[in-house]
């Protein structure tokens, strides 16, 4: 993997994914779209960035207490039912190949992160099969200790893990 550092940090514009991608498939910064640019219609420039290089988005697994804390009253007047197999488990990612073993996460934003923007201020990451977080796009991180909430929320803090593999033949 291409260590890739994002050149946009601002919060809800930065370029993190763009930066985690490249470093996935070992490309330049120019070569992966800035998803940030297409807001919720960041889909379609992944796959079509995806499809030609052999893989595929599947979809995402989600820290369920990230959710609960996020939404805590939520669960008190509703019957939460998650389904399984999007659910982060210690072992879910040994089921997953990944793109050379490693995968695009995405943690709470160590700069941006507070209470009220909890659920918008977050960041894009790599991390290994163990929720390792082997590398941050931004620069100033590289000495992190921790993230927001990863003693509550487990695994080191990752909030949601994509899963893009090669395309099965």
């Amino acid at each position: 993997m291409k260590k890739v550092f994002q050149t946009i940090v601002d919060n809800g514009h930065g370029n993190c994914m763009q930066a985690a991608v490249a470093s996935l498939f070992n490309c330049e910064l120019e070569e992966v779209p800035n998803f940030i640019e297409y807001k919720d219609g960041w889909f379609k420039p992944l796959y079509e960035f995806l499809t030609p290089r052999g893989y595929c988005y599947d979809g995402m697994l989600h820290n369920k207490n990230h959710s609960t804390l996020m939404n805590p009253t939520h669960d008190c007047f509703n019957e939460v039912k998650w389904s399984k197999k999007h659910i982060i488990t210690k072992t879910k990612l040994c089921y997953e190949e990944g793109v050379n073993g490693y995968y695009l996460a995405s943690v709470l934003s160590p700069k941006y992160f507070n209470w009220q923007t909890a659920i918008t201020a977050t960041h894009a990451v790599i991390i290994d099969i163990d929720y390792n977080i082997v590398h941050d796009p931004n620069l100033a991180y590289q000495e992190i200790l921790q993230y927001p909430l990863a003693d509550i929320l487990g695994y080191n803090g990752i909030i949601d893990v994509f899963l893009i593999n090669p395309v099965s033949k």
